[in-house]
């Protein structure tokens, strides 16, 4: 690993400061309702704004509200599941062609905020994945979690859930130390809640 001790504390400090208070929104919103209606809202990935979350932008409605039905017949199990590995993979039995990895993580994060399963690893999928590939550089990335001792000191301060989005927002904060700090969410554009805010 490149990246200093120092470097990573002051992206860590950048993350609280500018991001994470976001996702704990996002996340409360989801804690509010019932279940029944947190696997709709989760599914067709509706933000407390009432918006589409930016990560599921392109994926069509149609797309999205068979995912939502796929799930709602499993809402007995989702309840059943004592963690976030398990309540993750029946969101992954639910996968249909046009729902990919990271629809299934959020997804299964939001409906964990409401039963109250947070991830305890940090799962890595699309620019978590390269995020993680850049801190590391030299070593080589093996299976689809970290867990906290795998990790630099600094980031261990925060929850699992929160590493993966900081993994993917500052993805590119790895590749030097010089890079300036990011001013846009994961998906390089503005940060915002949802699709066109």
């Amino acid at each position: 690993m490149a990246i200093s001790d120092k470097r990573l504390k002051k992206i860590v400090r950048h993350y609280k400061e500018n991001y994470k208070e976001q996702l704990c929104r996002g996340l409360q919103f989801f804690k509010k309702m019932k279940l029944k209606e947190s696997i709709k809202k989760a599914a067709l990935a509706v933000t407390a704004d009432g918006g589409k979350h930016e990560h599921q932008c392109r994926i069509s409605p149609t797309k999205l509200e068979e995912y939502k039905d796929k799930l709602l017949e499993k809402k007995d199990e989702i309840k059943e599941q004592k963690n976030f590995d398990e309540l993750h993979e029946l969101t992954k039995e639910c996968k249909l062609k046009g729902i990919g990895e990271l629809t299934i993580y959020d997804t299964a994060l939001r409906i964990g905020a409401n039963v109250r399963k947070l991830p305890e690893k940090v799962y890595l999928h699309r620019g978590t994945l390269i995020g993680a590939r850049n801190l590391f550089k030299s070593q080589r990335i093996r299976g689809r979690v970290l867990s906290s001792e795998e990790l630099p000191c600094p980031l261990r301060e925060l929850a699992p859930h929160h590493i993966e989005n900081l993994l993917c927002i500052y993805k590119d904060c790895f590749l030097k130390n010089g890079c300036p700090l990011p001013k846009k969410g994961c998906s390089g554009k503005k940060r915002a809640n949802s699709c066109g805010s």
